[in-house]
Formats: C-alpha cells, sequence, structure tokens
C-alpha cells in the first residue's frame, strides 16, 4: 500500500438492521410494515468490520446506521471503533419512518461530521 492510500482520511458508512429484533419488530410493527424485506442477521457487518480492520487502515470514521439505533450483542466488542447512529436522526421527519435503502442512502451526507467524500 503506498502512502497516498494512508492520506485518504474517509469515512466508511454501513446500513444495518436486525429484523429479528424486537424493537425492530415493534417499531415495524407501530408503522404497519407487514411485508418481510432484507432484515436477516448473519453477522455479515461483524466480518466486514474485521476486513475494515486488516485493510482499511485509512479510514477516518466508521459510521454504522441502524433501525431504532439498534446495536448488535457483539457491538461493544467490535475489532474497531464504531459509531452508530439511529436512522431517524438523519432522515427529514416526513421520510419517517422509512423501510427502502435508496431512501436512507439518500440522506446519508446529513451525518454530522462525514467526510467528503465517504464510502458506502
Amino acid at each position: 500500500m503506498t502512502d497516498a492510500a494512508l492520506d485518504l482520511d474517509l469515512d466508511l458508512v454501513y446500513l444495518w438492521v436486525d429484523g429479528a429484533h424486537p424493537t425492530s419488530k415493534a417499531y415495524r410493527a407501530r408503522h404497519r410494515l407487514s411485508s418481510p424485506y432484507q432484515t436477516t442477521n448473519h453477522d455479515e457487518l461483524r466480518y466486514s468490520l474485521v476486513s475494515v480492520k486488516r485493510h482499511a487502515p485509512w479510514a477516518r470514521r466508521i459510521i454504522v446506521v441502524s433501525e431504532c439505533g439498534i446495536k448488535p450483542a457483539w457491538a461493544d466488542h467490535a475489532p474497531v471503533e464504531v459509531e452508530w447512529i439511529d436512522q431517524d436522526q438523519i432522515l427529514p421527519s416526513e421520510a419517517i419512518p422509512a423501510f427502502n435503502n435508496m431512501v436512507l442512502e439518500a440522506y446519508l451526507h446529513r451525518i454530522p461530521g462525514l467526510s467528503d467524500p465517504f464510502l458506502y
């Protein structure tokens, strides 16, 4: 890796949801969302963070935007430091609730202090 690659100072942003979490289930029920959507958790996020630790030392911040601010059980022992943000904190009130990644993607730029550019 070149020195130039280490000077990137980019933030990494993930979207994450655990549809099996009781808080997530209650949130979706409160908004009458009955159709299933991609919410199965297979620890992909944890494996990706391990890869970031090994291969992306240039990452300035790692931010996970999650439904209801939910964190996985292992979050306090993540392999890297992670900032967790409730998706409703970056969405305008008229876009809440949002159960579509494309809606969330349109507002990622509202994450406070986000690098420009950033990686999603």
